[in-house]
């Protein structure tokens, strides 16, 4: 009996101590179990925090080199522009260039008029215009009178204003579709298209008339200027003909004593008509 008593309570005891044993155990690994929760979630965190890190600095790293190609390509856009602007505007000034250079190839430098390579082109062609319509032109031979006098008298300063002034007369007398030359020196040439003798010995005394009315002024006084006109018509010879029949109608006005108009061979003097 003393034995079943103490077999009992050592069962007891076992059972007790294994009772435990178990929840020693089983506390260990539930604490154990929580610990290794705690530390996957801490892994798996620590893990998605740097993702997260690495997508933003992935995206910082695409935002800097988007903006960096944003920027080469508007630098490059405002070179190609500028680069276009430079070569339009310097497109531009070559060929104001050469428009200057041509109107300077076709122009006296002191009247503004034609020269007289440019007087040749436009009786070439005003010649073409002839063979095509059959339509005449005359031609106006003009000298000032006295001029080499003018000169040596008031000097070469008063000379290009008398120049000067004798053009401004030339083309407020005329029509936009005549053409109006310094022929050389004191000498100027007119071709009037479409006009006959008659309609050019008009064109010449009113010239005349407005040289004198209102005569040209040196300071305040008044500096007298004549001058003396020779006409021809074309009628289909050479050029050449043509200018030498007005400037012998030029020349036989100056043997006549100056100041008037000749045509051809018929000679008008100072205050006639025709």
């Amino acid at each position: 009996e003393t034995l079943d008593r103490a077999y009992q309570l050592g069962q007891r005891t076992l059972r007790t101590e294994t009772g435990r044993t178990i929840n020693d155990l089983e506390a260990r690994f539930e604490a154990e179990r929580r610990q290794a929760e705690l530390e996957h979630e801490q892994t798996v965190h620590e893990i998605e925090l740097k993702r997260e890190r690495i997508r933003r600095r992935l995206w910082f790293a695409a935002f800097v080199a988007l903006a960096i190609v944003l920027m080469l390509l508007t630098n490059q856009y405002r070179l190609k522009a500028r680069a276009h602007r430079e070569i339009t505007q310097a497109k531009d000034d070559l060929e104001a260039a050469h428009k200057r250079l041509d109107e300077l190839a076709r122009t006296d430098s002191l009247t503004g008029l034609a020269n007289r390579r440019e007087a040749e082109t436009r009786l070439a062609a005003e010649v073409r215009r002839f063979e095509r319509s059959h339509q005449s032109f005359a031609v106006l031979m003009l000298d000032i009178d006295h001029f080499k006098r003018i000169n040596d008298v008031h000097g070469h300063d008063i000379g290009d204003r008398v120049l000067e002034n004798f053009a401004e007369v030339l083309r407020t007398s005329t029509r936009s579709i005549d053409l109006i030359a310094r022929w050389g020196g004191e000498e100027f040439l007119l071709v009037l298209p479409g006009t006959d003798l008659r309609g050019a010995g008009v064109v010449a005394d009113s010239i005349r008339k407005r040289l004198a009315n209102p005569p040209f002024t040196v300071g305040d006084r008044p500096f007298p200027v004549t001058a003396t006109v020779g006409i021809s018509l074309y009628q289909g010879e050479e050029v050449a003909a043509l200018l030498k029949r007005a400037d012998d109608a030029l020349y036989e006005g100056k043997r006549a004593g100056r100041d008037r108009v000749v045509i051809e061979s018929r000679t008008r003097q100072s205050g006639t008509k025709a």
